[in-house]
C-alpha cells in the first residue's frame, strides 16, 4: 500500500492522496476471420502484445504506445483507480479493396488504407464481439458486459462511411472510394457510454477486460486489426 496519511505527534493528519484524471489503455490485435479471446490490461512495456490469430507483422513487443500499465492485469500496490467509462479505438493493419460495393449500377469499388477500418468491418465487430471488465481475482462475474457496439467510440477520428464522395488513390491509376468505419463522435461527452456507478480499483487488485467473440471466428473481417481499450477515469499518484 502507499502512504496516505500522516500522523503528526500532536495528533493532527494530513491526507497525502493527489488523484489525476488518468485514462488507462491498453491494445490487443488479432487476424483477419480469427476467432478472438484476448485480455486487455494484461501487460507491461515489453512485454508480448495479445493476439487472435497470426497477424501478417507477426508477434511484437509493446510499447508506451500500446499500454500505460506498471503491472500485469492489477493495478500496482501505489495505486488505485475510480474508473467511470470505457470506450474504444478501432484501427487496421492492412488496407481491403470492396469490388462488390454496396452501389447498384456498375458502383466504383470502396476501399480503406491501413490505418483505416472499414465500416463495414466495424459493424462485424460491433455484432459478433463482446466486451467485458473484470475486477478481481478469481471472478467470474464481470463488473461491465455489453457487445462492442454498446460501448461509445469516444476518442479517435471522426470519418465517414462508404458512398463519400471522397476519393483516395489506391496505385498509379486507380480512384477508389474511401470506406472509413468510426463508432460515432469523437466526443467524451455525447458518445461515451458513461456507467451509472464508477468502478473503484484498490491497489493491488486483479483488473482486466476481455474481448471475445462467443458465436466463433470473425470470418467476414477482412483487415488485420488492433483495438485499443481505454477506460476513463481518475487514478491515485504514487506518493512513496
Amino acid at each position: 500500500m502507499a502512504i496516505q496519511q500522516i500522523r503528526l505527534p500532536d495528533g493532527s493528519t494530513y491526507n497525502l492522496e493527489e488523484w489525476l484524471h488518468w485514462p488507462t489503455y491498453s491494445v490487443v490485435e488479432g487476424a483477419a476471420g480469427a476467432n478472438v479471446n484476448l485480455r486487455a490490461f494484461s501487460y507491461v512495456v515489453g512485454n508480448n502484445v495479445p493476439q487472435a490469430g497470426v497477424i501478417s507483422s507477426g508477434a511484437r513487443q509493446a510499447t508506451e504506445a500500446d499500454t500505460n500499465m506498471v503491472a500485469k492485469s492489477r493495478a500496482n500496490h501505489d495505486e488505485a483507480f475510480i474508473f467511470f467509462a470505457i470506450t474504444d479505438e478501432f484501427f487496421a493493419l492492412e488496407g481491403t479493396t470492396d469490388s462488390n460495393s454496396f452501389f447498384p449500377a456498375g458502383p466504383p469499388a470502396v476501399a480503406a488504407t491501413a490505418p483505416l477500418l472499414t465500416g463495414t468491418n466495424l459493424r462485424w465487430f460491433q455484432l459478433l464481439m463482446l466486451q467485458e471488465f473484470f475486477v478481481g481475482a478469481n471472478i467470474s462475474k464481470p463488473m461491465a458486459r455489453a457487445p462492442m457496439a454498446y460501448y461509445g467510440q469516444g476518442v479517435g477520428a471522426q470519418g465517414f462511411g462508404p458512398g463519400t464522395p471522397t476519393a483516395v488513390a489506391v496505385g498509379p491509376a486507380t480512384a477508389l472510394n474511401l470506406n472509413y468505419g468510426t463508432a460515432g463522435l469523437v466526443n467524451p461527452v455525447d458518445n461515451q457510454r458513461r456507467w451509472q456507478m464508477p468502478v473503484m480499483v484498490e491497489s493491488d487488485r486483479v483488473m482486466y477486460a476481455r474481448l471475445s467473440t462467443p458465436g466463433g471466428a470473425l470470418t467476414a473481417v477482412d483487415q488485420d486489426w488492433r483495438i485499443r481499450v481505454i477506460l476513463d477515469g481518475v487514478k491515485r499518484r504514487p506518493v512513496a
